[in-house]
């Protein structure tokens, strides 16, 4: 958890990434991996030019325009994935890999809308409002592949070889929006 100088601006993150390795003799080893992500922050759209370094009012640096009850912007992640490797003999290697993964991202924009536009430079109206815009952008990931091999070694003649046969598959699906409207400030 970290706060801000900024009125209303706390951040909440954490990363969990577990590992685990296990090994059967010399012959076969097996690879564990995870992830847990998660991370929560209200948007800051920042101030504008004016009233922070030109013009003939002042607005607080440390000041947070926008309403400070807004949902948060967030971010989670879940990922498990592994290996397994078995040697069978001298000559060849069989190795099997899955991932499998789960994301989603929700930001919570609010930007500054003056009269120039999104530049907000100068008020939308009057000396020193502006109109706020509210925007969402949400995507989802699940993402699954597995992919599996062997891998041969061995000498024909005076030359040595080696042989990698193997396959993989791969699955993503996503899907996602982005929505806004105008308030104002």
């Amino acid at each position: 958890t970290a706060g801000n100088q900024i009125d209303a601006i706390d951040n909440q993150r954490y990363n969990i990434n577990p590992a685990l390795t296990l090994t059967y003799n010399d012959r076969t080893r097996l690879e564990l991996h995870g992830k847990i992500s998660r991370w929560r922050q209200l948007d800051y759209q920042g101030l504008p030019a004016t009233g922070t370094i030109t013009g003939n009012f002042r607005i607080d640096n440390d000041n947070f325009i926008g309403p400070a009850n807004a949902p948060d912007s967030r971010s989670e992640s879940d990922a498990v994935w592994g290996s397994l490797e078995h040697k069978l003999n001298r000559a060849w290697t069989l190795t099997l890999k899955a991932r499998y993964a789960d994301s989603a991202f929700d930001q919570q924009v609010q930007t500054l809308f003056g009269a120039d536009s999104f530049a907000a430079d100068r008020p939308l109206f009057g000396a020193s409002s502006w109109g706020l815009m509210n925007a969402e952008l949400y995507q989802h990931q699940q993402e699954f592949s597995v992919l599996g091999y062997g891998v041969g070694k061995f000498e024909l003649d005076s030359s040595q070889h080696t042989l990698v046969i193997g396959a993989d598959h791969s699955q993503l699906d996503d899907a996602g929006f982005i929505d806004s409207n105008l308030i104002a400030t």
